[in-house]
């Protein structure tokens, strides 16, 4: 589970969480080219009448720098959520999360924080919709002011009907991350059998292992589960794979 309830959150000190939100960056940082060359800005926008070009026809400065493009890239930049977007997982149709999403809960005394959150693929793509079974890839971007010893990283998930129905922790799962020191990255895999179809949020949180919060961000981003062709089948909750990069030094493993 993840913990945060309680004392440890009443002592933490809270911070301004507008100045951490993190929008989306595919429209900065990548392209969606289709096998005829036609180019769109996310697979969530991957609809004829928004398509920036085809590079059978324009240059890639052309496309890239197209309007529809830039138009978009401003809007973002303005905290504004273009029209076209409205769709995306990210944003879910449930009340509850939208406006968790839209404005963040954030809390923790800041002495490390979770700078940056990418949902992807198997092959790191970037993605928000899964079909149930696939494994969804959750790196975390942190970093800490000064060196910390033992830093506990978590999840929680909560489908859209509100019922939270996964959490874990590294010191659960018996990884052990000696400390956090500088820039780090930590890389959740997480199977989805056992999740039913719908909208999942997640909270994040970096903790000590007296669970003082030193960042818990709460439903601040999210993806879709949507059925396989042949569903119905509830597996048990399975044991999720993490992966540490940067500045975090992992300690030996202990079994749960």
């Amino acid at each position: 589970m993840l913990p945060g309830d309680g004392s440890a959150r009443a002592r933490s000190t809270q911070y301004s969480a507008r100045a951490f939100v993190v929008i989306c960056n595919k429209p900065f940082n990548n392209l969606l080219v289709k096998e005829d060359g036609t180019v769109y800005l996310c697979c969530y926008l991957a609809e004829p009448h928004l398509a920036l070009g085809n590079l059978n026809v324009n240059t890639f400065d052309e496309v890239w720098n197209s309007e529809p493009a830039r138009l978009l890239r401003t809007e973002m930049m303005e905290d504004v959520l273009p029209r076209a977007c409205s769709h995306c997982p990210y944003y879910s149709q449930s009340t509850t999360v939208q406006n968790a999403i839209r404005d963040p809960k954030r809390w923790g005394g800041g002495e490390a924080r979770i700078e940056n959150v990418f949902i992807t693929a198997g092959d790191r793509s970037a993605c928000g919709r899964f079909t149930r079974g696939e494994d969804v890839f959750i790196t975390l971007a942190c970093r800490s002011w000064t060196r910390i010893s033992h830093p506990v990283v978590g999840i929680a998930l909560y489908h859209d009907s509100g019922r939270r129905l996964f959490g874990t922790n590294t010191a659960l799962d018996g990884r052990d991350i000696q400390s956090l020191d500088g820039e780090g990255v930590v890389t959740i895999e997480l199977p989805t059998d056992f999740l039913p179809p719908g909208h999942y949020a997640m909270d994040l949180a970096i903790h000590s292992p007296a669970q003082y919060h030193y960042d818990y961000l709460q439903c601040m981003h999210g993806f879709d589960i949507i059925p396989a062709p042949v569903d119905g089948v509830t597996v048990p909750e399975p044991r999720v794979l993490w992966q540490f990069a940067g500045g975090i030094g992992e300690g030996s493993r202990q079994e749960r």
